[in-house]
């Protein structure tokens, strides 16, 4: 089975193809790539897009080491244990994708199972020659994964997953939250998400309590209904007071939404009372993916990492403000790890404020800003370490890069304290801004996408 047909493609196809394959076999960070994969809204296909970008990442990265380097025993076992979690994780991943088919009625459920059947099998097979000892199987992986996510993901998982396309399969087919919870996305911020839920699960209950309901009756399920729009009102007034405190992007749109659809649900809820012709049919058909589409499209935006990194970071100015925008693991330990470092980070806005009033003279507030560099430096070496010791043993083949970023961030903290130090660099009140942007981006973005577990059962 070949993953690209090339005979009856077009001279342009054919140009793109070429076009996208050099991207993946160069790429070497994440922005490289971004352009070419396709969004299908599905939360949990996004989140295996982004994994799949990691492997072919981290395998671009093994087949340089291979050029340049002798072959040791870190080569050796590193690309074992990249092959092994690439086998591990998407044998996760079919099966997923497969009870959603199923459970949706989606289209190319037979062409799905035999494409990632043959993935497993050419995989497994890879696997198998690299422990007898075949060293360059990188190399076909690399060519591999290229061809699987040009060919496969680009385009058998574009037609089949892309939500936009079944709207009416979810209405029809979702009986509880496990159903859902694949397709929403997950913000991060436990509140808000824990709001889209228990909202969420609301509509569920209530679609199914109407779904043989004949319009006549359905005044008996207004409390129910009212109750679904009372959640919605506080939860976008919570979500509000976020947003005009932090000046978020898109406001001005975000909260005409939010009076767009309370609005709509006191239309709905007044036909529902007058047992319009029809207005069953209509709340189940609407409610549910009014919902989820606000979800994906507009509070995913809101409060997508770049808002964070653009606007967040340079308002907060203590841990009870910060603690909203970072995302949570899932790991107590290494959460709590991210709570002292931000906290210790935060701290440099006492000095800013001593600087902003004029409490403090010049040489001093340079004198404590380093001072509390070292801290911060001294905190995170600690913390990382940690870290990296665990990673060492639960997701080795993570462990290279993730350390190398990890230094990434004790070096700029180290430069940066210099810098001031020595005079190189004038004290700025954006010193916070400069230390807490790329900690916040390593937590919401590297850390959240490596460790954590959203609610994504099936």
């Amino acid at each position: 089975m070949l993953m690209i047909e090339e005979k009856d493609m077009t001279l342009e196809e054919r140009r793109q193809q070429s076009w996208e394959r050099w991207v993946w076999q160069t790429a070497r960070v994440q922005p490289d790539i971004g352009k070419i994969i396709i969004r299908t809204g599905v939360f949990f296909m996004q989140r295996y897009f982004k994994q799949m970008v990691l492997f072919v990442l981290e395998n671009n990265r093994l087949q340089d080491l291979l050029e340049d380097e002798p072959r040791d025993m870190d080569f050796i076992q590193a690309q074992g244990k990249l092959l092994q979690g690439v086998l591990e994780f998407v044998t996760e991943q079919f099966d997923r994708e497969e009870w959603m088919i199923e459970q949706y009625l989606l289209e190319g459920g037979p062409q799905q199972k035999e494409e990632h059947q043959y993935f497993i099998d050419t995989l497994q097979g890879m696997i198998s020659d690299f422990k007898a000892g075949k060293l360059k199987i990188g190399q076909l992986l690399k060519l591999f994964l290229q061809d699987w996510m040009i060919a496969h993901v680009n385009k058998t998982d574009g037609r089949t997953f892309t939500l936009s396309r079944w709207h009416q399969n979810i209405v029809d087919h979702a009986e509880k939250w496990d159903h859902v919870a694949l397709l929403i996305h997950n913000l991060g911020i436990e509140y808000v998400d824990h709001d889209h839920k228990d909202i969420l699960v609301s509509i569920i209950k209530l679609n199914k309590a109407l779904q043989f309901l004949p319009d006549k009756l359905g005044a008996q399920l207004q409390d129910h209904f009212q109750i679904i729009a009372s959640k919605m009102a506080e939860h976008f007034a919570r979500e509000r007071v976020l947003i005009e405190r932090f000046n978020l992007p898109n406001k001005e749109f975000h909260l005409e939404e939010h009076y767009r659809i309370i609005k709509q649900l006191e239309s709905l809820r007044d036909d529902l009372v007058r047992c319009r012709a029809g207005i069953v049919k209509e709340i189940r058909d609407s409610l549910i993916l009014v919902w989820i589409d606000h979800i994906n499209e507009v509070d995913a935006e809101t409060f997508a990492e770049a808002s964070i990194l653009t606007t967040v970071v340079k308002q907060v100015r203590n841990w009870n403000e910060a603690k909203y925008f970072l995302r949570s693991t899932g790991m107590d330990w290494l959460d709590e790890s991210h709570r002292k470092l931000t906290d210790k980070i935060l701290d440099l806005v006492l000095v800013i404020e001593s600087w902003e009033i004029g409490e403090t003279r010049l040489d001093d507030l340079v004198q404590e800003t380093v001072y509390l560099l070292q801290k911060i430096h001294d905190l995170g070496r600690q913390f990382f370490a940690q870290e990296e010791a665990w990673l060492a043993l639960e997701i080795p083949f993570r462990y290279r890069e993730h350390k190398r970023q990890h230094d990434e961030i004790l070096q700029d903290l180290a430069d940066l304290r210099s810098h001031l130090k020595v005079g190189n660099l004038a004290f700025s009140p954006k010193v916070k801004t400069m230390v807490l942007r790329p900690w916040i981006n390593h937590i919401n973005d590297v850390d959240f996408e490596l460790y954590s577990h959203p609610d994504i059962s099936y």
